[in-house]
């Protein structure tokens, strides 16, 4: 990314860079680092300095210079300028004479030549330069000691004072950066500052030497900008280590095992080293006097963490020698103990930044300590009272404690100074001001709660005008209060008697409540202030003349609600005042109305950042375009402006000469910008941002030639129309920070919230400084998201700044909810005593309660960490936006599960790729006895799985394999998972069990002997053993048999031991563009603008040739409309994304950067959804309604609605996509693109898919359980530590209803509710173990979303009526659940109500009222009495499906139409339902006419089912138009109805079913509607049991049934006839029960499914078509097999056996067919199912080659029958089913026996077993046999049965007396045994039953019931260990 942003800066520019200082020999580093600077223009050039010729040679230079040392003459000359100080000065001759001796030895290097004149400089004497001269150090060999000659000469001639400082610096690391004041104080601490005159203090002498040693050059500062650190050169820092290494030792690597016995001084780099084993490390370093960390800098504010593996008590117990101990970030320092007393030598404690609560008194015989810094200890609140005993303390440093009380007698230290950052006044003497009087306070120091000094003489005693060494002051009072004119007196004395030392640099005033700004702001006390804030002073009236103060630079004035008018006064000066000031601030001025500047001139010459916010009296601009210097103006909350024009400008030809950023924003009443007239302004405006001016219309101004950056939201009525802005990168919406600022600022300005405020009497102050503070925030949000995918230093701090938000919107949402709870008790107070009072004061409260005085401290401690992190941001170089979008927002794993079913019928660039695999899958090349392997191998996104679910779906696959099966493997691979997958996969049924090796037996059992074909997608697994354990059951498959696996990773591949690998390759060029047009401009054909398809070539050359990445930024780019977004999106720095670093394919961040904030904040939500979850868009969408993502700025728009846009629009921008294209299937996100959210979101969002996970971040906000994988988890264990947790759902592979699993936690649901009382959503669905909700669910205020579905509770508690807050209750499937709480009208803001398939019948009284709610529910079931009446459900909006039934209980008609459903327009299903057996005789008939007629349904029904109703005739609603929109109808049992409705007049209806109807006789044209059009979208028509009806009447009607798809009539003995002719769509067609019906002369070319049973001859044409025939009745013409094979018809009852019916997959022929005397298998070759029942003379079933495909075998009731085929062992290879039933003469199987790959068999009704033994033979498939009704008293002799037996049925065996244990024992695969209906079956083997029997039914078995009983039976012990026995 960095280098993206470095090449499109340099890109065509000429530039010159120099590289300092390389080392680096690696040339493929040189090489990257080249990169991005080989495409600046021709001409570019780079130096590179080094002291390496190898490294010359490396990077490629074109010419090598070496530096030579200086000449003679430049020598000098630089010698001369350190030595004289003048190089033109002529020195002495004596002087010139050495130096130019001194000069020669120093052999012409720079850095020697300036030591060594900087040394001579301090020597006067020819003496001293002779002896330097002939000093012996010239003679050092640098080749042996790595040290400069001169350098070391230069410090041989450092006083030995100054050695020991210079020494000293060995302890820090290179490129180290040090304060000046830090470095002295150390020296202070190791005694090397020798302090001889009394007049001086130690800190005077440090300076001197630190001074020396850099006039000497031995160190420099890092820049010429005041108060910036020191560093000193590397080779200066080597020379420190040469001369003090011994005593000296920095640990810089974990790696270090000890380090010498001479060490003295040590160091620890917390950078590198984060943990050291103390004891291991400094083993020998007894002695030790120095230890301490150091990070890159020694600062208060940059620390890093460290930890030590030895305790605090053995490091003071060991080092008992220290004087320097500094424990500065060491993260698991909370207490210091006593044994701290023993250094008794020590001179300097740094405790920093640790979590210590108190200092032992013991610290107080530290009499040798000179310096205690405590800085960021926040949780310590005092200091030991002994604390003036250490006379010896020169410095005490308190900045950022909670400590708030001095110990006495401080102030008697005579050396001490006090840095402490704040004060607060408390109101006893204890907490007095008067504590800072004694004290010599240095730095900056903020009072605080200055109301507590009742006393203002206290205040004078501060004596702040001589505390000289104060530079920053702030003096506050408290927020909260309200001053009378007494206390407003006294504040001005007070504030009066604070005057600061006129040495003061920065003010602040907060909340001062005088009327009056004191005397000495408006004279020349101050005149040295720098910096000055004025802030909440509400009752001044005037502000002080502060245009006068000449060093003013920064100015921030806000809440003045006193000052109307700024005039003249302000100035100071009419011709020049404001001389300084660079920035300005206004800010909740609420009465502020005139800003009057005429008569004033050369104001503000040199301002550069102006910013005015809420202001709403304010009416005007002055003439802001006039500002010289001007390069950052924000304009926010000014409700007084309606217009800007002219005036604002301030010169109608040049104005805003050097504005850069412009910001308007919360201007709700501004309506016009006029520019006419006005040329030349913004000429060089970036950024300009208009947000949330709603009334703003018209354009934007035209020319704005450089602007780069817009964005504009909230401003419905702005045309940002033709706008010249060449230069425009981002047109975008803001960073996924900002969105989650934007509910914050929605909160802030709530006016409830402030109402609140103002009722509690809070200061509502503190809501405007949190709006301020978030703001700052915000400016730096888009520049810290964009940064956070290269720093992760940037990346925590984002993390930092959203849990700061979060905790602000905490408390906003703990404000609302007490609001709701107000309002509510209000409201029911009203009621109870009948009042009218219009507006009650529900916000009375005591202004001191507990609960004001809690947010207010809460809200102070938000502001504090802000504080904390925006001062943090610029050590992060974050640029400030001024809170101006900088175009890093967006307007743009978790793997989706995927499935065989194809999305798109296109796949491009991928023909040649299936082509192969197609062939490799249907050739027999690879047929071998081994299962033969593919795998398709490729990066994610690339299309694998898409191109594994073309082949899938391939026709020419189809009769290729027996079984076809699809799974989804994804990164868990777990091989139990996966097999049981497979198995329900192959199977079609679901499998619940837990034992790996049965699912693995089973699913070899299945797959024995079946050429089958398994897709394994996305496979990540490298274990081979798991991978071999995988394939145990797959290997007993037949011979080509094949597997084809999807995979990123090519070692996958090779351990799956594939036969063929196919690297997927990238798209080529012409395919993506077709791929990328498709989605960028919706058609692949279409020819776009030039201009677009020039730049769109260039962006599909960056996507190199991933179609994921194609279709995403495809999708974004189709959003764009002008070459200038998309030439933005070109040039984007994200492009340059390592995606080896971040795992993220660059054009997904893009598409993602791209999105506007609240859309990124809904995508990045998915980082709590399992891999493979499939989502629907309705319960997303409640999902974030319930988190506060949707933003509902218009009133008339719903959040459903929004919510649906946010859907749509995510869907069309392709982050996710429909998991097959039928309606009402959910959703799916690929995996790369959930790696995505998880990267940008994973910090707070947290899903559990690991039983072994032990806990979760602090910082976790949204947390999810996949229940799917982890059925039970420890739930405090995991979640200790996340207590502000606001989401706690649990998630299955799918978001649904229907779809679940039960789960369980450790944590009991009342320690859940207590535990995390910030939740907003709480789904426990599926939790197994949930009976009851405690009432402590009232605790969570915050919840928004409740989900108990599928749970066993039986009520609700009424607490959960508190919950004010709610906006969704689901409680689907709760069939417990009877009744809800009769409180819940109190809800007011819940919007959803979900009761499907629960116990509830009554409807809690009042729900009507809540305007939002609405409610799912069904059934509804009428019952009798009026406490459960159909009224109930007229007040309620009513969504989705219902079912009303038991309407024969509605005994008044108007009850009904009291239920409104005309008018519930969200209801699209709906079921009317009267009891089965109801009878009415007429008069209840009338009634349900009236019932039904009043039941009207709205126009948007979608489904209708009617059932049992007793009218005679259908409702009206029925033939007229009203249900339009109606897909499906279902009349059913409407026996009393003599007419149908015209249906075919219904334009949408694709599904018909009529059943039951008697009353009907003929069905004719009036059914149709239309003559020659009907039933125009109508798929699928069914009657059934229409006992009455006779004719079908359609002579005249023409182009009816044109899509028909599927006919069914069933059991209509009366009709006779034909069927419809013309059906050229049928595909499926029943004909059952119509013994009368002829349907003849059947035109049905798509014919597949023909299913006749009792009717007339059938003649169809085009019979090939057919795949599945059922024949059955005895009126049936079995020659229709002759006439489908050869077209014609024929009378006999004989299938005729000399055709061959290669089309046919399934037959079954039952009764009728009484000539067949044989079936000849070889004519059917494609059969996969035979079911032959009721052939009285079939004898036979023949074959004489193999047959591959058969796989069931049913024959029933065919006396005659014989013998089963010869040979099927071998014939039959694929059969799995075998089914003899009633066909006495079948006494024996063919030699042989049965196939080998037989599962299941039957044998039913012969007299005699047939001979097992014999017929299972060599069969170890065998899982399921049922045996029934044979004449035998024992069965099941030993031997006969296989191992592999899972289930035994014995059934109606009238005359056996017991089973042989001998025949069960060594059945250790056996799982069920059902014995049904033996009477005379006694008893159990007395050996018991097989030990695997988990399952034991015995039912009708009366002798063998009464010893089984438990637990008196007999044979109870013998089945006492089975799980689940049944005895009926």
């Amino acid at each position: 990314m960095v280098q993206g942003r470095l090449r499109e800066k340099l890109t065509g520019k000429r530039f010159f860079l120099v590289l300092d200082d390389v080392w680096n020999r690696k040339q493929k580093e040189w090489k990257d680092l080249q990169t991005p600077l080989n495409d600046g223009a021709s001409g570019s050039k780079i130096v590179v300095t080094t002291r390496d010729k190898k490294v010359a040679s490396i990077v490629g230079s074109n010419k090598i210079h070496s530096l030579e040392l200086l000449q003679d003459d430049h020598c000098w000359r630089l010698f001369t300028k350190h030595a004289f100080q003048d190089d033109s000065h002529q020195p002495n001759p004596d002087f010139k004479e050495i130096g130019v001796k001194i000069v020669k030895k120093c052999k012409g290097l720079p850095l020697a030549l300036t030591t060594i004149g900087s040394l001579l400089h301090q020597k006067s004497s020819i003496s001293e330069w002779e002896g330097i001269l002939k000093s012996e150090i010239w003679e050092f060999s640098e080749e042996d000691i790595s040290i400069v000659p001169a350098l070391a000469l230069s410090y041989h001639h450092l006083p030995s004072h100054l050695k020991r400082c210079f020494a000293y610096c060995a302890l820090f690391p290179k490129d180290y950066r040090f304060h000046k004041e830090g470095l002295i104080q150390l020296w202070m601490a190791e005694n090397f500052l020798q302090c001889h005159q009394q007049s001086r203090s130690p800190e005077e002498v440090g300076e001197q030497y630190f001074n020396d040693l850099l006039s000497r050059s031995f160190f420099q500062q890092s820049s010429n900008i005041k108060g910036t650190p020191f560093v000193m050169h590397d080779l200066l820092n080597d020379l420190a280590k040469y001369v003090c290494g011994d005593i000296c030792f920095r640990l810089e690597d974990d790696q270090v095992t000890n380090i010498p016995k001479t060490t003295r001084h040590f160091s620890v780099a917390s950078n590198h080293v984060k943990c050291f084993d103390g004891f291991r490390t400094l083993y020998n370093a007894e002695r030790l006097r120095t230890f301490m960390p150091s990070s890159e800098e020694m600062s208060f504010h940059n620390y890093n963490w460290w930890h030590c593996m030895m305790s605090t008590d053995e490091l003071f117990s060991k080092f008992k020698f220290l004087r320097v101990l500094s424990l500065s970030g060491y993260s698991n320092l909370t207490e210091a103990l006593d044994s701290v007393g023993n250094l008794k030598y020590l001179h300097s404690l740094d405790l920093s930044n640790t979590d210590i609560k108190k200092l032992p008194e013991s610290t107080c015989s530290l009499y040798n300590l000179q310096i205690l810094k405590l800085n960021g200890c926040r949780h310590l609140k005092e200091l030991p009272s002994n604390l003036h005993k250490l006379t010896d303390l020169h410095r005490l440093e308190l900045i950022n404690t909670g400590v708030r009380k001095v110990p006495a007698h401080l102030g008697k230290l005579k050396y001490l100074q006090v840095l402490m950052s704040s004060f607060n006044v408390g109101k006893s003497r204890e907490f007095s001001i008067q504590q800072l009087g004694e004290l010599n306070l240095h730095g900056s120091l903020s009072i605080r709660q200055l109301q507590n000094v009742e006393n203002p003489s206290d205040a004078l005693a501060v004596d702040l005008k001589n505390k000289t060494h104060l530079v920053e002051v702030e003096l506050e009072w408290d927020s909260d209060r309200n001053p009378d004119d007494s206390t407003k007196e006294r504040d001005e004395i007070v504030i009066e008697n604070l005057q600061p030392s006129k040495h003061l640099e920065k003010l602040r005033m907060r909340n001062y409540g005088g009327t009056q700004f004191p005397s000495w702001l408006s004279d020349n006390s101050s005149c040295n202030v720098v910096s000055l804030t004025l802030d909440n002073c509400q009752s001044c009236q005037r502000l002080p003349p502060l245009g006068l103060l000449p060093f003013l630079k920064e100015l921030s004035i806000g809440g003045l609600d006193g000052i109307v008018s700024i005039n003249d006064d302000f100035f100071g000066s009419s011709s020049s005042s404001f001389t300084s000031l660079e920035s300005l601030k206004f800010f909740d001025m609420k009465e502020w109305e005139e800003w009057e500047c005429k008569g004033v001139t050369g104001a503000f010459p040199r301002l550069q950042r102006l910013s005015i916010l809420h202001c709403p009296k304010l009416k005007g601009l002055p003439p802001l375009g006039l500002l010289p210097f001007l390069k950052e103006l924000s304009i926010g909350g000014l409700d007084g402006i309606v217009s800007i024009n002219a005036d604002f400008f301030g010169s109608s030809s040049s104005s805003f000469a050097s504005l850069e950023i412009l910001e308007f924003s919360r201007m709700k009443e501004w309506e016009e910008w006029e520019c006419k007239g006005v040329t030349g302004a913004f000429p060089r405006l970036q950024r300009l941002s208009i947000k949330d001016c709603p009334k703003l219309k018209g354009h934007l101004p035209e020319q704005l030639c450089h602007l780069n950056d817009l964005k504009i939201s909230g401003c419905e009525q702005l045309v940002p129309s033709a706008l010249s802005a060449p230069d425009i990168h981002e047109l975008v919406g803001g960073s996924l920070l900002s969105a989650f600022l934007q509910v914050a600022f929605e909160k802030l300005a709530s006016l409830q919230v402030r109402g609140f405020f103002r009722g509690r009497k809070l200061d509502e102050k503190l809501l405007n400084n949190l709006e301020i503070k978030l703001n700052s925030i915000q400016a730096l949000a888009d520049d810290a998201e964009l940064k956070q995918f290269r720093d992760p230093l940037v990346r925590n701090w984002l993390l930092k700044v959203k849990d700061a938000v979060f905790d602000a919107e905490d408390i906003l949402d703990e404000i609302q909810h007490e609001i709701s709870k107000c309002q509510v008790e209000v409201e029911a107070e009203a009621e109870s005593q009948t009042c009218t009072c219009n507006v009650p004061n529900f916000f009375k409260s005591s202004p001191a309660s507990s609960f004001n005085r809690e947010i207010k401290s809460r809200i102070e401690q938000v502001l504090e960490n802000l504080e904390n992190l925006a001062r943090q941001s610029g050590y992060l170089g974050l640029k400030n936006a001024s809170g101006v979008g900088s175009g890093f927002g967006g307007a743009v794993s978790q793997q989706s599960q995927s499935t065989s079913l194809l999305v798109e019928s296109v796949i491009y660039g991928r023909d040649d790729d299936k082509e192969m695999i197609v062939n490799w899958l249907t050739s027999d090349i690879d047929n071998c006895s081994e299962l033969s392997i593919l795998s398709i191998v490729g990066m994610g996104g690339l299309g694998k799985t898409k191109l594994a679910q073309h082949v899938f779906n391939d026709p020419r696959i189809e009769n290729k394999f027996d079984i076809k099966a699809w799974v989804c493997v994804s990164d868990e691979f777990d091989v139990f998972n996966v097999t049981r997958t497979i198995l329900v996969e192959v199977t079609k049924s679901t499998d619940d069990s837990r034992n790996r090796e049965m699912v693995q037996e089973r699913l070899r059992l299945k797959l024995t002997g079946k050429r089958f074909f398994l897709v394994l997608d996305d496979v990540w697994n490298r274990n081979q053993e798991k991978w071999k354990d995988l394939l145990t059951p797959l290997n007993d498959g037949a011979p080509g048999s094949k597997i084809v696996v999807t995979t990123r990773d090519k070692k996958v591949a090779s351990i799956v031991g594939s036969n063929k690998i196919h690297s997927l390759e990238l798209l080529q060029d012409d395919h993506c563009w077709r791929l990328f047009a498709k989605h960028a401009f919706q058609d692949d054909s279409h020819q776009p603008n030039p201009d677009f398809k020039e730049i769109g070539a260039k962006i599909v050359e960056k996507c190199k040739g991933l179609p994921l990445a194609l279709t995403t930024i495809g999708s974004l780019l189709h959003q764009k409309s002008s070459i200038s977004e998309w030439e933005g999106i070109l040039r984007s720095e994200i492009w340059e994304f390592s995606e080896e670093d971040s795992s993220i394919v660059p054009a997904l961040a893009l598409s993602y950067h791209h999105l506007p904030s609240h859309l990124k904040r809904c995508f990045a939500y998915f980082a709590l959804f399992p891999k493979d979850y499939r989502f629907h868009k309705e319960g997303l969408i409640q999902l974030w309604m319930a988190e506060n993502f949707l933003q509902c700025h218009q009133q008339s728009r719903s959040p459903e609605e929004v919510g649906e846009q946010y859907f749509n629009d995510l869907l069309s921008r392709s982050f996710f996509q429909q998991s097959s294209n039928i309606k009402g299937t959910p959703f799916v996100m690929h995996d790369l693109l959930n790696d995505l959210a998880k990267y940008v979101c994973g910090d707070i969002c947290f899903r559990l898919e690991d039983d072994q996970v032990t806990n979760i971040p602090k910082t976790t906000r949204h947390f999810s359980v996949a229940s799917n994988y982890v059925k039970c988890f420890d739930g405090f264990r995991t979640l200790y530590n996340a207590e502000r947790l606001r989401t706690f759902m649990s998630s299955s592979e799918e978001m649904s209803f229907h779809y679940y699993n039960r789960w369980q936690c450790k944590m009991s649901t009342d320690e859940l509710f207590s535990k995390f009382k910030f939740l907003r959503v709480l789904s426990l669905s599926g939790y197994s173990n949930l009976t009851e909700a405690p009432d402590s669910v009232g605790n969570l205020k915050y919840l928004h979303s409740l989900d108990l579905s599928n749970t066993d509770i039986e009520k609700l508690p009424e607490s959960t009526c508190s919950l004010y807050n709610l906006l969704i209750l689901k409680l689907n499937g709760c069939k417990h659940l009877k009744e809800l709480p009769s409180n819940l009208h109190k809800l007011t803001n819940l919007h959803s109500l979900e009761l499907i398939n629960t116990g509830v019948r009554k409807v809690p009284a009042h729900l009507g009222k809540l305007k939002y709610l609405q409610v799912s529910m069904s059934p509804f079931k009428v019952g009798k009495s009026r406490e459960f009446s159909i009224q109930q459900l007229g007040e309620l909006n009513l969504h989705g499906s219902l079912s009303i039934q038991n309407l024969q209980n509605v005994e008044n008609p108007s009850d009904a139409l009291a239920v409104d459903l005309k008018n519930k327009t969200h209801l699209v299903e709906v079921e009317l339902r009267w009891d089965f057996f109801w009878n009415p005789d007429d008069s209840t008939k009338e009634r349900d006419e009236i019932v039904i007629e009043n039941l009207q349904p709205s126009k948007h029904l979608e489904k209708l089912t009617m059932r049992h109703y007793g009218g005679k005739q259908f409702p009206r609603w029925l033939f007229n138009n009203s249900l339009l929109n109606v897909v499906s109808l279902t009349l059913e049992n409407c026996q009393s109805c003599q007419r149908l409705p015209p249906l075919g007049l219904l334009p949408f209806l694709k599904e018909l079913s009529i059943e039951g109807l008697d009353g009907i006789v003929s069905i004719n044209a009036d059914f149709f509607g239309s003559s020659s059009c009907s039933f125009t979208s109508l798929e699928s028509l069914k009657f059934f049991d229409m006992e009455e009806w006779e004719e079908w009447e359609y002579k005249g009607v023409t182009g009816a049934f044109p899509r028909l798809q599927r006919l069914y009539i069933e059991d209509c003995p009366k009709l006779k006839g034909h069927l419809p002719e013309q059906l050229c769509h049928l595909n499926d067609l029943k004909i059952s029960g119509c013994e009368q019906l002829v349907p003849s002369a059947l035109s049905a070319p798509d014919i597949h499914k023909l299913y006749l049973r009792d009717c007339g001859k059938l003649q169809i044409d085009h019979g090939f078509t057919l795949k599945e025939l059922t024949i059955t009745g005895h009126t049936v013409e079995a020659a229709l097999l002759e006439q489908i094979g050869r077209n014609y018809s024929c009378s006999n009852n004989n299938i005729p056996m000399h055709s061959c019916y290669d089309f046919l997959l399934r037959l079954e022929i039952s009764s009728g067919c009484d000539s067949l005397m044989t079936i000849q298998l070889d004519i059917f070759p494609m059969l996969r199912r035979l079911d032959i029942r009721k052939c009285p003379n079939l004898q036979r079933i023949s074959q004489g080659q193999a047959h591959n495909h058969l796989q069931c075998l049913r024959i029933v009731e065919c006396p005659q029958l014989e013998s089963l085929p010869e040979g099927m062992h071998v014939l039959l290879p694929s059969l799995n089913y075998l089914y003899i039933g009633d066909c006495p003469k079948v006494q024996m199987f063919p030699e042989g026996g049965v196939p080998s790959n037989l599962k299941r068999m039957g044998l039913y009704g012969s007299s005699k077993l047939i001979s097992l033994k014999s017929a299972l033979g060599g069969n170890h498939s065998l899982e399921s046999l049922e045996i029934g009704k044979v004449d035998l008293e024992s069965l099941l002799d030993e031997g006969v049965l296989p191992h592999s037996l899972v289930t035994l049925w014995i059934r109606e065996c009238g005359d056996l007396k017991r089973l042989d244990y001998k025949g069960l024992c060594h059945l250790s695969s056996l799982e069920t045994l059902i014995l049904y209906d033996c009477p005379r079956l006694e008893c159990l083997p007395e050996e018991g039953l097989p030990k695997s029997i988990s399952t034991l039914h015995i039912d009708n078995c009366p002798l063998l019931q009464q010893r089984c009983r438990e637990p008196e039976g007999e044979d109870w012990p013998k089945i006492a260990h089975i799980e689940h026995v049944y005895c009926k």
